[in-house]
């Protein structure tokens, strides 16, 4: 296993998301807590396009996944949303540059067992509630650069990921850990962070700018969990 790109000591707040679902299905009763970094959100960063010398890999999107979660007062949601492309250029072992896309429509639930609830959730999450498909279809992620952890060990997160999110028409820079190993031609990177929703204005249930919801609350930051494969072109 070798380890690439070409140093940043960083500090991030941590989101506690419920792990445990009820027999049904339904989230509404989280037991175990998982502690996930949230990414550091920043102004948004110079995007410069890669070398001519730069090699790419492209997302292998059959076996990539995009996961989320989203929690509230009561529980917690969990699906995918599918890739439609994704890339990164490499060169002398740092990284030049890449994009990643998802596609809004795509997403789904994958905890509720009952059909009018999930495609109801679906439904609304689609909507200019939160991530508005029919207004803006796609999401994505711009990588700038990488950052080795310097004490990193095992599959811990061995870089600190810079890069653009650019969500319905907001755009900001964010700052997350990853774990990214090369083998043969194939790049490989997971991640698990959380974002806070309401730096791009989607503020539905949001404690901060509702008064009164009580348990209709729902938390600020989602979590992304990314499992990436990317093949090198020739």
């Amino acid at each position: 296993m070798k380890r690439f790109f070409a140093l940043c000591i960083f500090s991030l707040p941590f989101f506690l998301v419920g792990c445990s679902s009820s027999p049904t299905g339904n989230k509404d009763q989280a037991t175990d807590v998982q502690v996930v970094p949230v990414a550091t959100v920043t102004a948004v960063y110079a995007v410069f396009p890669p070398v001519a010398s730069s090699t790419k890999y492209s997302l292998d999107t059959s076996v990539s996944t995009f996961g989320w979660t989203g929690k509230k007062m009561l529980g917690q949601h969990t699906g995918k949303i599918s890739f439609e492309k994704g890339e990164v250029f490499i060169e002398q072992g740092s990284l030049r540059g890449g994009n990643f896309v998802v596609l809004i429509n795509t997403l789904v639930d994958e905890d509720l067992t009952d059909p009018a609830q999930k495609s109801q959730l679906e439904t609304h999450l689609k909507s200019a509630d939160f991530f508005d498909g029919e207004r803006y279809p796609a999401a994505t992620l711009s990588l700038v650069g990488a950052d080795p952890i310097l004490d990193a060990s095992g599959d811990d997160p061995n870089y600190l990921i810079r890069a653009n999110l650019a969500i319905k028409d907001v755009t900001n820079g964010v700052l997350f850990p990853a774990y990214i190993y090369s083998e043969g031609v194939f790049i490989k990177a997971k991640a698990n962070f959380a974002v806070d929703r309401t730096k791009w204005n989607i503020r539905y249930g949001s404690g901060k700018f509702f008064e009164g919801l009580g348990d209709k609350v729902i938390a600020d930051p989602f979590t992304v969990k990314l499992d990436l494969v990317l093949v090198k072109d020739y």
